[in-house]
């Protein structure tokens, strides 16, 4: 088995889209689909729901769905994630590149995706925002699992947009219609 160690675990917070580590190091990493993008975020969405729980567990009651750590509502998303994974492992070797489909191959890939990517998505959010976000969760609750991820990745795309202008550096590189 071959180790890949520290240098694929950077590229992989990299693959993340991470705005600052970009900006520091001056990396324009290669773009993927919008599906492979929503793969890639449906495959870490109970990872971020988790994530996010723990911020806002000391503002959010026992019962919010941000919290809960079992029971129907993270199942589903469990279940899609677990759909998702092929594709999301595909999206991933597109923006490491070189070698990385030996590491992403394995059965540690996953959760070391997981925990790569989560704290660069959730790292602007604050305990204040928990209410809000709780709010948002228990609206799209009744949607099936396959909605949460396109609907995740439209709004980053849509606040990509909005402050281009000024941090010129996307949260996750989708290309655009009509490339790769």
């Amino acid at each position: 088995m071959r180790r890949l160690g520290v240098p694929a675990a950077v590229a992989l917070m990299l693959a993340a889209g991470s705005s600052a580590a970009q900006t520091t190091l001056s990396i324009t990493l290669p773009c993927v689909s919008q599906p492979d993008a929503e793969a890639l975020v449906t495959a870490i969405l109970p990872d971020l729901i988790e994530n996010v729980g723990q911020i806002c567990t000391p503002v959010l009651p026992a019962n919010a769905l941000l919290r809960q750590t079992t029971g129907p509502f993270i199942a589903k998303y469990r279940a899609e994630a677990d759909i998702a994974w092929p594709r999301a492992q595909s999206g991933l070797t597109k923006l490491v590149g070189g070698g990385s489909d030996l590491l992403l191959a394995t059965n540690m890939a996953r959760p070391l995706v997981g925990t790569l990517l989560t704290p660069v998505l959730t790292r602007n959010v604050q305990p204040a925002d928990c209410p809000a976000l709780e709010r948002i969760v228990r609206l799209i609750q009744p949607l099936p699992a396959a909605n949460a991820a396109p609907l995740f990745v439209q709004i980053l795309q849509f606040s990509d947009a909005k402050r281009k202008d000024k941090a010129g550096k996307p949260t996750l590189p989708i290309c655009q219609t009509g490339t790769k």
